[in-house]
């Protein structure tokens, strides 16, 4: 990986662990929530983890609306029918 994509795994990383400290909810709460390691969050917190993972602690902070603020859905394209453009990311219920 490139130095900028690393400068910014860190500073997801980095949000991630703000946004579950503002959740007032510690690393092993939330390894228990989503069914993974304490060291597995903590590698999060670092930029050091896949997608998944990223989303899933998103779900136990019930953080989902900060996908929308970090990657806006996009207008339509121009090759796709409509039909296709128009996926918006479930309501999950706690």
């Amino acid at each position: 990986m490139n130095e900028r994509a690393d400068i910014l795994l860190e500073m997801l990383g980095q949000r991630l662990k703000q946004t579950r400290l503002n959740a007032d909810r510690t690393q092993q709460e939330v390894a228990d929530i989503i069914g993974m390691s304490r060291t597995a969050i903590e590698g999060a917190e670092k930029g050091k983890c896949n997608l998944s993972t990223f989303v899933s602690i998103l779900l136990a902070l019930d953080a989902t609306d900060q996908l929308d603020l970090f990657l806006p859905e996009p207008p339509p394209s121009p090759v796709l029918p409509v039909s296709y453009t128009h996926l918006t990311l479930p309501t999950i219920c706690s």
